[in-house]
């Protein structure tokens, strides 16, 4: 559940320059925006940003604040992109239609997921909130968790046949707690 809570009028004067850039971008391309798009902050460390269509609100996080202005403004069309292609769009189709038009516009690379090196301050910024970190001891990938699950309390389990409760996905290896 989304928490309503820590989320706070955004007024770092250059976020909000990039913000009327965006949005004024997008007026003079032939879409329909809803008439006031309300702009807010929060700290979530997993995501970048999050459109609510039902009260047109895009809420970026902080964590993103660091990067480039490109990665910012890119974070900022996928939102506007969400609000403009409708409640049901997700990343579908119209969606994808939407953004790849603001993308050949603006010249801003807008995806739908950001990797470690689009965001590479997010991506520290967000290892920092992990809670839990696990390493395969075959492969080496990492599981991380921010709160407490059933892997979390469980990953070094035997099952009755004393083979490993979980396994990695990709080598079939054992885990090892990172942090946590």
């Amino acid at each position: 559940m989304q928490n309503i809570k820590n989320r706070t009028k955004i007024t770092n004067p250059h976020i909000l320059e990039l913000i009327k850039e965006c949005v004024d971008n997008t007026k003079t391309m032939d879409f329909k925006l809803p008439r006031k798009i309300r702009f807010l902050q929060c700290e979530a460390a997993r995501r970048a940003g999050l459109a609510t269509y039902k009260d047109s609100t895009i809420v970026l996080s902080t964590f993103i604040y660091k990067e480039t202005d490109e990665a910012i403004k890119s974070v900022i069309y996928h939102e506007i992109g969400h609000l403009i292609a409708g409640p049901l769009a997700h990343h579908g189709p119209v969606w994808q239609r939407v953004v790849n038009k603001m993308s050949q516009i603006t010249g801003i690379k807008i995806t739908r997921l950001y990797s470690d090196s689009d965001m590479p301050i997010h991506a520290e910024e967000r290892k920092k909130a992990y809670k839990y970190i696990f390493r395969c001891k075959s492969c080496g990938c990492t599981c991380n968790y921010l709160r407490e699950t059933v892997f979390t309390k469980t990953y070094n389990e035997k099952t009755l046949t004393g083979k490993p409760r979980w396994t990695c996905a990709r080598c079939g290896g054992t885990f090892e707690k990172i942090k946590g």
